[in-house]
């Protein structure tokens, strides 16, 4: 029996964070560590399985050097 892809869209999802991290060329885990979270609740806001906090998405905006609605 093969197993199912787990999605949970119970929050916003944030495909444009995966977007930008994955032309940077960096893993959730290094994008974690540089925003001061772990890469379990960067794959989460990215897929909407986690709540963001506004700062956690400045913080990630600033990373990218975008504004925070670019990530929206």
């Amino acid at each position: 029996m093969g197993r199912k892809s787990k999605t949970c869209q119970r929050y916003r999802a944030f495909p444009k964070i995966k977007e930008l991290r994955r032309n940077a060329g960096i893993t959730a885990e290094e994008l974690g560590k540089a925003v001061c979270v772990s890469q379990g609740m960067i794959s989460g806001i990215e897929n909407g399985c986690r709540q963001s906090s506004v700062a956690l998405i400045d913080r990630i905006a600033a990373f990218f050097g975008v504004e925070a609605p670019d990530l929206y």
